[in-house]
């Protein structure tokens, strides 16, 4: 995550930029992410990094009292 003071100034695309080359020079040739759906700033600078959405999951949540 990127510090809220330092966010729309290109820490995160440079963060995500940064760990997509080491994961090419480790071989890797896919990555996946999870991001909260309440965060769209993540996932706007995702999907203009070419991350696509490949599936949502449920919220689960522990009754109270437990």
């Amino acid at each position: 995550g990127v510090h809220p003071a330092w966010r729309g100034r290109g820490v995160g695309e440079w963060l995500l930029i940064t760990a997509i080359k080491a994961f090419k020079r480790e071989g890797h040739s896919s990555i996946g992410l999870h991001v909260n759906v309440n965060n769209p700033r993540a996932i706007g600078l995702y999907e203009r990094m070419g991350f696509a959405l490949m599936g949502q999951r449920a919220k689960y949540s522990k009754p109270n009292g437990c």
